[in-house]
């Protein structure tokens, strides 16, 4: 398939891209009107809210915080609740035992 060879200048094809441009922005504007009133239509008709189209999203309640289990050494009375890093006294007694602890 040959291409056709344009002889415009520089000038005349941005004038040109310039116009292109004006007449999708306003075909854009025109249609865009038409699709918002469609849109009225349609809420009005079904009766639709603002949260039936842009519904809130659902946030993750925090932990409950008394479901949290608790461990406490006997010989130092330091507790540590099961989340993050053990503290030292935990650590240097090993898992098998401290969970041995569990206050309840």
């Amino acid at each position: 398939m040959a291409t056709k060879k344009d002889n415009r200048t520089l000038d005349e094809l941005l004038a040109a891209q310039a116009e292109l441009e004006a007449a999708i922005e306003e075909r854009r504007a025109a249609e865009a009107g038409e699709a918002l009133t469609q849109i009225a239509e349609l809420v009005q008709k079904f009766g639709f809210t603002s949260e039936d189209i842009f519904p809130t999203r659902r946030t993750r309640r925090p932990s409950d915080p008394s479901k949290a289990k608790t461990y406490r050494n006997p010989k130092t009375g330091e507790e540590y609740h099961g989340r993050g890093k053990p503290p030292a006294s935990f650590a240097e007694v090993g898992k098998d035992v401290w969970h041995t602890w569990l206050v309840e």
